[in-house]
């Protein structure tokens, strides 16, 4: 934890589906930001930079449905909460929600109630500019009832997505990288940025 004290701007987490809750909220410091729930029971919080809305969702499910997420009724209440006001809204959260055309991917790692979190996001007003996602391990762009989607590339290794696999298969030839995302009310724009590693 002590590595990202030497980053000169605001740092926000979410947790996935290796972490630990209660852990990360302990080890890490967050900027400025709302809670929406008892941070080490739901990791739900929201902020604004230049009148646009930033939340993250956390659907951390219980062990037994690993991989897949879920959205509990407490989180769909704070999205759907959070989604009534006007503000253009950026969402982050740990797990896709709608399909990959790849067998494993679709079948694996989904969100369990997907419809209902997809339904919650796709506003007949559009506010809702972008959803950004991990735990694919790969880069993933895609646009859907007038909402973008978009992976970055995993930070320790990626997966294949191609339509027949039925089963994850490592991929060594992606570099690492990650995303440089700028928003405004009316567009968001993603740079993937490569940098070398230690075995290249």
């Amino acid at each position: 934890a002590a590595i990202y004290s030497e980053l000169k701007f605001p740092i926000y987490f979410i947790n996935g589906n290796h972490d630990d809750r209660p852990g990360l909220v302990e080890a890490l410091k967050m900027a400025p930001k709302k809670d929406l729930a008892a941070a080490k029971e739901l990791l739900s919080y929201t902020f604004e930079i230049q009148g646009i809305k930033f939340l993250t969702i956390d659907m951390v499910g219980p062990k037994e449905i690993d991989p897949h997420g879920l959205c509990s009724p407490q989180q769909l209440e704070i999205l759907r909460d959070e989604l009534r006001d006007s503000k253009p809204t950026v969402i982050f959260g740990h797990f896709p929600f709608f399909n990959f055309d790849c067998i494993w991917l679709d079948r694996d790692m989904l969100v369990l109630n997907s419809e209902l979190v997809e339904s919650a996001i796709s506003t007949p007003d559009g506010k809702v500019l972008a959803y950004f996602f991990g735990h694919i391990h790969r880069p993933f762009h895609a646009i859907s009832n007038g909402v973008m989607y978009s992976a970055a590339a995993s930070a320790c290794f990626q997966i294949q997505s191609y339509p027949p696999q039925t089963g994850p298969v490592l991929e060594g030839t992606h570099q690492a990288s990650f995303n440089l995302v700028t928003v405004s009310s009316e567009s968001v724009l993603v740079k993937e940025i490569g940098f070398p590693t230690a075995s290249a």
